[in-house]
């Protein structure tokens, strides 16, 4: 057995431990998106997440829009290394 599947099996059997103990889908994607990719690695996630899940949206669609939330998240493309919740002023 490879290694990648040994890992994405473990990190499977993890994610189903998480959600066993109450934590909920959202918060470990919040959590993984904040934490632990940059700003270009997730965007394209979330890109690749939005066609997976919507069909052939162009990249300038606000899924925000389609939500019907009016939260403007412009400019937070400008740092890629964003660290939400680190104040490093």
């Amino acid at each position: 057995m490879s290694s990648l599947f040994t890992n994405r099996k473990t990190a499977y059997e993890i994610l189903e431990d998480l959600r066993e103990n109450g934590v909920s889908d959202e918060a470990i994607l919040d959590y993984i998106i904040c934490n632990n990719l940059t700003g270009a690695a997730a965007h394209q996630l979330m890109v690749e997440t939005r066609e997976e899940f919507l069909g052939g949206l162009d990249d300038e669609d606000d899924v925000s829009e389609l939500q019907g939330d009016e939260t403007d998240f412009s400019g937070s493309d400008d740092d890629e290394d964003d660290d939400f919740g680190d104040d490093e002023d």
